[in-house]
């Protein structure tokens, strides 16, 4: 059974991605190869994962850094410059 785009937020929205099967993996992966919405979301979900552990890894961002952060997150999940 192919997964549905519901499925695939499911699955990364709670994390349940590395605990997958062999089988259910792959699924993933098809669904992900022919949808480009479902691909854009994991792209941005990893996108803000990456600025979260920045913050969290013990960095002592200037308000500059964190500004720059904050654009590059938004531009990253909306596809655009934020409008501050």
């Amino acid at each position: 059974m192919m997964l549905m785009c519901k499925d695939v937020h499911h699955l990364v929205s709670s994390g349940e991605v590395a605990e997958l099967g062999w089988m259910r993996r792959i699924e993933l992966k098809l669904h992900l190869l022919m949808c480009r919405h479902c691909r854009r979301y994991v792209e941005q979900m990893a996108a803000l994962g990456r600025g979260f552990r920045a913050l969290v890894h013990g960095h002592q961002a200037e308000p500059e850094q964190l500004n720059r952060l904050e654009e590059q997150i938004v531009t990253q999940c909306c596809g655009r410059h934020p409008d501050f």
